[in-house]
């Protein structure tokens, strides 16, 4: 599996954590323009606020409370 899949994987289970369904072809995880922000980023929080009935920001802390951080080092 990729390491982006496996990305993806864990962002749709956090996200069926907080009652939002989507499928993981729907989410983008893409390596950064500028190494100094890190290996990968996603828009799943901008994207997926309105369905969730609150900003990005919150959102984006629900996520990263709920995900699988086993392999990952660092969210932000």
């Amino acid at each position: 599996m990729s390491i982006e899949l496996d990305i993806k994987s864990k962002l749709q289970k956090s996200l069926a954590s907080l009652g939002i369904e989507v499928n993981v072809d729907d989410l983008i995880v893409e390596n950064t323009k500028d190494p100094s922000h890190g290996d990968y980023a996603t828009n799943t929080a901008m994207k997926y606020c309105k369905l969730a009935h609150t900003n990005p920001r919150d959102l984006a802390t629900k996520i990263i409370d709920a995900i699988d951080k086993d392999g990952i080092d660092k969210i932000e």
